[in-house]
């Protein structure tokens, strides 16, 4: 993955599980573009931010017993617990 244009800004915030994620978000326009999740190594990314989005495709679920009830959750797909 490699930006574009501008330098992201970032917040950070405590997640359940007691870890840090940190939110990178355009300094512009405040649109989210990914998560950096901490001791996992991951970042979790805003497909709405890649400029091309024909590629992505999901391959597991994550926290979905705290998706609201309108929310169509692929069961197909893996399903990574909440820890």
């Amino acid at each position: 993955m490699s930006l574009i244009q501008g330098e992201p800004k970032s917040f950070d915030v405590v997640a359940d599980s007691g870890r840090i994620n940190s939110r990178r978000f355009c300094a512009d326009c405040g649109s989210r573009l990914w998560a950096e999740i901490e001791e996992l190594g991951v970042a979790s990314v805003n497909a709405l931010a890649l400029e091309d989005r024909t590629h992505f495709q999901p391959v597991a679920n994550h926290c979905t017993d705290s998706a609201p009830s309108w929310c169509r959750v692929d069961e197909s797909l893996q399903h990574i617990p909440k820890t």
